[in-house]
């Protein structure tokens, strides 16, 4: 009892700390910094309970007070309480923090970097008339009014007019309890904590797929993603190159409860480093150089690229394993780049002043390094994950940085390695000049 009180005080001083206010409408405190650009829209609700609430309220604040972001917040912990209750009528249980976005870009750039933030929250009330987004208990969302208008009736019910396009992939798939019975798994490709990889037989087209698992909270990087949000940023990215012959085709999603699935064209071809051994001409780098090309001009990072990454079937090239990739025009902060990848075609020390796409170019370009030092790499790639990872510097690194004099792409990994590319047509042009 004395924590919260205590707490209902501290969310108090919270309010009079960022100057939010009463107003004439005692049950919210408001900051509104501009006239709404639409009458209706979607809209952002945080969800809270007296015990989450002070911490969301201060986080959220901390990130949104000076910001261009229009919002209200319950102006007391005792109306939050009530509003629980269903004392304020049931759909509006929950609502905390209420966000009006601008625009449809801003609508989705917040709910991602809002389920990132509040993804540890604990529990918090179901929203009965919102639809929770990546099946976060904090934040909903749901289209209905900014303010008042005639022409237009918004019951606060968990729906959207049928006029209205939803913005947003998560709000299309479909939320299931148990896996469809269609797919037969034929092998388990990988198992992980954070999910797994299957070779399935979908019975209703009698056809191989690949279905994909991602487990909820599981393998958290530092900016806050989990398997989820990086196999559902995947299939996004994945859906912006699916007029190429590039990716594989995404077939269907779902939930089983907080698990998400995706299933994917099986492709059949062989990995880059199996096409390397029997065919020694180099040409194949010029075709990876212009499938990443391809990627950028749509602002898409990949993010992994490797020889496991990269199918050849009849000379055609298929990328798969887009986990790590990103679309680098919704990255706010390009300065906070992340070390990952497949050990060996990553850069461990991960210069943040080169441009966001450099991670690929280098990965693209060790792909060669390692085709010339072949040997070498089917030795490290015999160590164990953890011992490549712990002697990462000398095993791969040291390789990297100081063997490439005598080769014949030396200049080359010279530049890359140094941070002295601007764009992978340069590596290109470079390429062609030794060919």
């Amino acid at each position: 009892m004395k924590s919260h009180i205590e707490n209902r005080l501290k969310f108090l001083k919270l309010l009079e700390k960022n100057e939010l206010y009463k107003t004439d409408d005692t049950h919210w405190t408001y900051r509104v910094k501009k006239q709404p650009t639409q009458k209706r829209g979607f809209k952002i609700h945080l969800s809270a309970s007296i015990i989450n609430a002070y911490e969301i309220a201060k986080i959220f604040l901390d990130l949104y007070t000076d910001s261009n972001v229009d919002f209200k917040i319950v102006s007391n912990l005792s109306l939050l309480e009530l509003q629980n209750s269903s004392m304020y009528g049931f759909t509006q249980i929950g609502k905390f923090i209420t966000i009006y976005p601008e625009s449809n870009s801003q609508f989705i750039m917040l709910l991602n970097d809002l389920e990132l933030v509040f993804k540890n929250q604990g529990a918090s009330p179901i929203i009965p008339s919102d639809y929770n987004y990546l099946n976060s208990s904090v934040v909903y969302y749901r289209y209905g009014e900014f303010v008042k208008d005639e022409s237009f009736t918004d019951k606060r019910v968990r729906m959207i007019p049928e006029n209205i396009v939803v913005p947003i992939k998560d709000y299309y798939i479909e939320r299931l309890h148990t896996i469809p019975n269609k797919y037969l798994v034929i092998d388990i490709i990988k198992k992980t904590s954070k999910g797994g990889v299957y070779k399935v037989l979908n019975l209703e087209n009698n056809r191989f797929a690949i279905l994909r698992e991602a487990t909820h909270l599981s393998n958290i990087l530092i900016n806050g993603e989990d398997s989820v949000n990086r196999l559902y940023h995947a299939n996004e990215n994945i859906y912006s190159l699916a007029y190429t012959s590039l990716v594989p085709k995404i077939i269907n999603e779902f939930y089983v409860n907080t698990t998400y699935f995706s299933e994917e064209e099986y492709l059949v071809g062989i990995t880059l480093d199996e096409y390397i051994k029997v065919n020694k001409p180099y040409k194949w780098f010029v075709r990876v150089l212009d499938a990443i090309k391809t990627m950028h001009k749509k602002n898409i990072l990949h993010g992994d690229i490797s020889y496991k990454n990269i199918l050849i079937n009849d000379e055609t090239l298929h990328f798969i394993d887009f986990e790590y990739s990103v679309n680098f025009e919704n990255i706010s902060d390009k300065n906070n780049q992340q070390v990952v990848g497949t050990p060996g075609f990553y850069d461990s020390k991960l210069n943040n002043s080169s441009p966001y796409f450099y991670k690929d170019i280098w990965s693209a370009v060790c792909l060669l390094f390692w085709s010339e030092d072949f040997k070498y790499f089917e030795m490290i790639s015999s160590k164990t994950y953890v011992d490549l990872i712990k002697n990462y510097e000398e095993l791969v690194m040291g390789r990297l940085i100081s063997n490439f004099r005598n080769m014949k792409y030396g200049v080359i990994y010279e530049k890359t390695f140094n941070y002295r590319y601007n764009s992978i047509e340069e590596v290109k042009e470079d390429f062609n000049k030794i060919e």
